[in-house]
């Protein structure tokens, strides 16, 4: 399975930060509710997955294929389970806890181009 998590960015991860406690709180924040791009970021399909824009912070990062496919993939919210169904489905002989965990680092390494959903 393609990893989306495996891409360049031009911004700073929360999977760089030093402070363990707070990574755990993203990881925990994304893994739960609906999330959505944010309305400013720009998405610029490329060929060999997508660009996201945020023109308020000047953010720019760099997805490949799988992760641009996830993004596109559900209009009405974006949740760590619903990806992760929607992967183990399309690659079945994948550990169903791995592919979660992977999402989830997934939505947190987005997390600066996301926002969540309104109730």
């Amino acid at each position: 399975m393609d990893n989306p998590v495996a891409a360049s960015a031009h911004t700073d991860s929360p999977a760089d930060s030093t402070h363990s406690h707070d990574y755990a709180d993203l990881l925990l924040r994304v893994s739960t509710g609906a999330w959505q791009v944010k309305t400013v970021v720009v998405l610029r399909e490329e060929q060999d997955g997508a660009l996201l824009f945020d023109p308020d912070t000047e953010s720019l990062m760099a997805i490949n294929v799988t992760g641009s496919a996830l993004l596109r993939w559900s209009p009405t919210g974006i949740t760590a389970d619903s990806l992760a169904s929607a992967l183990c489905a399309c690659y079945p002989k994948e550990d169903p806890q791995a592919v979660r965990k992977d999402v989830i680092a997934f939505l947190a390494y987005l997390s600066p181009f996301m926002e969540p959903m309104a109730p």
